[in-house]
């Protein structure tokens, strides 16, 4: 992401979909560890990270992200449709 923002000259607002996730293969006090390092990471505009769940192994580990995010300008939504999640990422 950090190579894209530069591409761009600004951070991008991202569309998680879980495609191809079949079940949580980690220790969720890796996602805080993940969080905690995140924290750190300066985002020079507010983006949006839209998470579309479509099982409830997704709808967990969105949850689990959106709870622990840290960081500043970056806000983060769980959606349960993809186009939904494009419409709110679409703001103008």
């Amino acid at each position: 992401m950090p190579h894209i923002g530069r591409m761009l000259g600004r951070a991008p607002d991202v569309l998680h979909t879980f495609d191809g996730v079949t079940g949580l293969g980690f220790d969720p006090t890796a996602a805080y560890e993940y969080s905690m390092r995140q924290k750190a990471v300066a985002i020079p505009n507010p983006i949006r990270a839209a998470m579309v769940a479509t099982t409830k192994e997704n709808e967990y580990l969105a949850t689990l992200f959106t709870k622990l995010n840290r960081v500043s300008n970056l806000e983060m939504r769980v959606f349960f449709d993809e186009a939904s999640a494009r419409i709110w990422l679409a703001r103008q």
